[in-house]
């Protein structure tokens, strides 16, 4: 039996993970400039520190599914262009699928999650810009 250190060693992430982050870095890199972000005022948006989202695109730490739906909306961008199989995988968070009992989320952040996907794949491309002075006014 190994030590406490070692026990608690985070597990590697697989390939496809590493592609992910290095897509959502890309992104970051496209991005960041055009909505006058910084890494710190991301992760403000997020609820994440500085440190953890450069976790994230250094390919350090895997890319959940709710904290990809909330990157996909602050850096306005398609989930699948991440992972391309997001929606495949998670066919409850398409706009026009209705949600069987048995499917509900299981807690609030899934709860937040499912709303947001929805409301990303329903906007596309337009009306980022609108929510996000909306939710900058809200949050003053």
């Amino acid at each position: 039996m190994g030590n406490m250190a070692e026990q608690r060693k985070k597990k590697p992430l697989t390939r496809e993970q590493v592609a992910e982050c290095a897509r959502l870095k890309a992104i970051w890199e496209r991005k960041k400039s055009e909505l006058g972000l910084t890494q710190e005022s991301l992760g403000a948006k997020l609820g994440a520190s500085q440190g953890a989202i450069t976790q994230y695109f250094n390919g350090h730490t895997k890319i959940g599914d709710v904290l990809l739906l909330k990157m996909s909306y602050h850096l306005q961008f398609n989930p699948e262009e991440v992972r391309p199989d997001f929606f495949r995988e998670n066919p409850e968070l398409l706009p026009d699928r209705r949600v069987h009992p048995n499917d509900r989320p299981k807690n609030a952040d899934e709860l937040r999650a499912l709303e947001l996907a929805r409301r990303i794949v329903a906007l596309g491309s337009q009306g980022f810009s609108a929510i996000d002075s909306m939710l900058s006014a809200l949050e003053r």
